[in-house]
């Protein structure tokens, strides 16, 4: 369904960059006043650029990319609304598709039109909404020419779950804080990334999943057909000995295993669209969190720890869109084949069913271990990359002081700690996969065996034993795979954990962009020497948080003279990057 875009004009000559993402949040459902906005993107006597309405929009929950494209890329490919650049000197908004009261048709034709070649329609705050020819749109705005191709610039916005910056929502209808992590002073504080906000991400592509949705029931409905032919074959062509209707049935066959092949490529195609965008909101707010922090969280953090967790990003998205997207679709096949099954023979599905539970309940039993191992890994490979880091990076430092062989001996250590652990987890994996393969093959043994005794019977015929066959063949992976989230979504709660430890953490900027205390305190001058202008510390130490920990500068005295080039020299580790944070 088209949403309505609401038109904002701009109240003073220097607002039009925080009007237009006034009237971009307003399309999202996000009401903001105007000063506020105002406030956000740092207006100044020359107005706003566009890095003020990014850090603007970022901060009250967007995620944003500015671009330089072409008209027709931009049109074609691009989220809208978005932020463009008019004139030189203006900011103007590209409007999505509207709803018009003429009717679903004018609708299409004119969403057809804006983007091969028609009119261009923009919500300009200081004209209001204007419609532009191609022409007339690339002279305003493409100012620059890239190997003969007119382009122009434009800042894409789409909403995010999290407010990544503690973003305050101001409503005008009620006048009052509505920020989802905000405190009730007004103060950000750490926002958790919980279960609901990680499905937010994936209910943002809802027309990728109905789209997903629709190629499952199509392939599932063609699945459905194979074992009614199968029994076919058997049952009149075999029986009738009519090698015509055997034919028959064989290219009706091949047709729908051509159509169920082209439905699955047509959903690799989506799910590697949707595990893309996904994996890349999750790791664009990340980062945004690590560029709020306090630099003190990165004197504590080993590299190797955070480029783990970058990690975790990617099995969570792979848990979204591979096994929770898979079994959830696969849970109709499952519905659908185990009602054709319990149509064949009720005793055979009662079967099927209780080696479910079983193979289940194995499962289960492994779920602690691995949980155990999975901590124990993440923390050999955070080391693991940090070491790493330090001796390629610090080459330098290293030769100089002949620690090539302690560095080189400190690494392989924790390759060995890495190899024990694998091996570890090697066994667990083996144990439960041999048990979950003598669950399966003793369930398709006795199913085997109660189908030819029903055969025998004359409870069932030939044919109709193939059928069975094949249904549970196709009821085995949805099983299979139900399991398997169990285990996933256990290594995806162990990864959402281990970044909530940094999503809790609170923001070192408030909802401005300030420090959260206010402001910066400048130190009193009274220490200074009469007539001598510089920097001078006085009898200073400093210790980094930790207990136990030793100061790394201590009663440190020293003067930077204005106007003079002081150099700060010392071997690694004597305090000179301290010494220098200290002075910032």
């Amino acid at each position: 369904m088209l949403k309505k875009f609401h038109l904002y004009r701009q109240h003073e000559a220097m607002d039009c960059g925080s009007t237009c993402l006034r009237m971009v949040a307003k399309y999202y459902g996000r009401s903001y006043s105007a000063q506020e906005l105002r406030e956000l993107t740092q207006i100044g006597k020359d107005g706003v650029n566009l890095l003020g309405i990014a850090e603007a929009a970022e901060s009250i929950g967007f995620r944003t990319i500015a671009v330089k494209v072409s008209l027709d890329k931009l049109l074609q490919e691009a989220p809208l609304p978005c932020i463009v650049h008019w004139s030189q000197n203006h900011f103007v908004v590209i409007t999505p598709p509207q709803p018009s009261p003429v009717g679903r048709a004018f609708l299409s034709s004119s969403l057809l039109g804006r983007r091969s070649g028609g009119g261009v329609q923009v919500a300009d705050p200081a004209r209001g909404l204007i419609t532009y020819t191609r022409e007339e749109f690339e002279k305003h705005w493409a100012t620059t020419i890239v190997n003969g191709q007119k382009m122009g610039v434009a800042l894409l916005l789409e909403p995010s779950p999290l407010a990544p910056n503690g973003g305050m929502e101001y409503s005008e209808d009620k006048g009052k804080n509505n920020s989802p992590i905000g405190g009730k002073d007004g103060t950000p504080r750490g926002a958790a990334l919980g279960a609901g906000r990680i499905w937010d991400y994936l209910l943002q592509h809802r027309r990728l999943i109905g789209q997903l949705a629709i190629g499952l029931l199509v392939a599932s409905l063609l699945q459905l057909i194979f074992p009614f032919l199968t029994q076919s074959v058997v049952d009149v062509g075999v029986q009738t000995r009519n090698p015509s209707f055997v034919l028959l049935v064989l290219l009706a066959q091949l047709a729908l295993t051509v159509g169920r092949t082209t439905v699955e490529f047509i959903r690799s195609w989506l799910l590697m669209h949707l595990s893309t965008r996904l994996n890349l909101s999750l790791l664009s707010n990340f980062l945004i969190k690590l560029t709020r922090l306090p630099l003190s969280f990165f004197d504590t953090k080993q590299f190797g720890d955070i480029m783990q967790r970058i990690g975790d990003h990617h099995r969570i998205e792979q848990f979204l869109t591979g096994q929770a997207l898979n079994t959830l679709f696969s849970m109709f096949n499952l519905v659908i084949f185990g009602s054709v099954l319990a149509f064949y023979n009720l005793t055979i599905f009662g079967v099927l069913m209780l080696s479910a539970l079983m193979y289940a309940g194995w499962v289960v039993l492994f779920l602690k271990v691995r949980r155990k191992l999975d901590y124990q890994r993440f923390g050999v490979s955070a080391q693991s990359n940090s070491t790493l880091v330090q001796l390629i990076q610090g080459m330098h430092e290293i030769r100089l002081a002949g620690a090539e062989t302690p560095m080189r001996w400190q690494w392989e250590q924790l390759q060995t700690q890495s190899f024990k652990l694998g091996m570890k987890s090697l066994a667990v994996s083996q144990w439960q996969q041999a048990g979950a393969l003598l669950i399966n093959e003793g369930k398709s043994i006795f199913i085997t065996f109660l189908s030819a005794q029903a055969v025998i019977n004359g409870q069932l015929t030939l044919g109709g034993m193939l059928a069975v066959q094949y249904i549970i063949g196709q009821v085995n992976a949805p099983l299979q795979q139900l399991i398997g989230l169990v285990q996933s979504g256990q290594d995806a709660k162990i990864s959402l954990e281990r970044l909530n430890e940094i999503y809790e953490l609170e923001n070192e900027e408030g909802p401005r962009g300030v420090p959260s205390n206010g402001g910066i305190t400048v130190p009193p001058l009274d220490g200074t020497p009469r007539g001598v202008r510089g920097l001078f510390f006085r009898n200073v130490s400093f210790t980094y948080r930790g207990a136990g920990n030793e100061p790394v500068l201590r009663d440190i005295n020293l003067s930077i003279p204005e106007g003079k080039t002081t150099a700060i020299v010392g071997m690694s580790g004597s305090g000179k990057t301290t010494l220098l944070k200290l002075l910032l």
